[in-house]
């Protein structure tokens, strides 16, 4: 398998309202502002973005190299976005998301994959490693498919950031 996949269950994205002082914000919530490249609400309250916890796998002899998305969402926060033709993005013609792994796809599954599809958020650029691979944002690419488009908002990292888990399993990897 070329490159990796990302693997993790619920919505990649959720934004409320919080208070900027609040001290309970958990760790993987971004203020709009600073890691995507969006207006801030000035005042009380700033717009918080909740990414789920999800990882970029890489296969190796011994497992997977692991990727915490929040941590290259943090590490690409300040790579300028560029639009990148579909055309341009291998992982549209192999198995991604299903049987990668030897498992079976249910139909459960696959109307999970569609609802995260049909909820992503296109104002959130992809993430890219240095080869072109799709470090995240697997979904929104489909999406773009989907809506007939024929690029996608894009950050490129010009330097791959070292895995944050070497040889790991997905299942031993915290998701909370």
């Amino acid at each position: 398998m070329r490159g990796g996949r990302s693997i993790a269950s619920g919505l990649r994205h959720q934004r409320f309202l919080t208070p900027v002082s609040a001290k309970s914000v958990p760790e993987f919530q971004y203020k709009i502002g600073s890691l995507v490249r969006s207006g801030k609400i000035t005042g009380t309250f700033d717009i918080i973005d909740v990414v789920r916890k999800q990882y970029y796998f890489k296969p190796t002899d011994c497992g997977y190299d692991a990727w915490d998305v929040g941590h290259l969402i943090e590490l690409s926060a300040d790579t300028p976005v560029k639009q990148v033709s579909l055309t341009m993005i291998p992982e549209l013609d192999t198995v991604h998301w299903f049987g990668a792994d030897g498992s079976s796809t249910t139909v459960r599954i696959l109307v999970r994959h569609m609802q995260l599809i049909n909820e992503v958020d296109l104002s959130y650029p992809i993430i890219l490693g240095t080869e072109g691979q799709i470090m995240d944002g697997m979904h929104r690419v489909a999406r773009c498919l989907l809506d007939g488009r024929l690029t996608v908002a894009a950050v490129q990292f010009i330097e791959q950031p070292e895995p944050d888990h070497k040889d790991a399993q997905p299942s031993d990897l915290s998701y909370d």
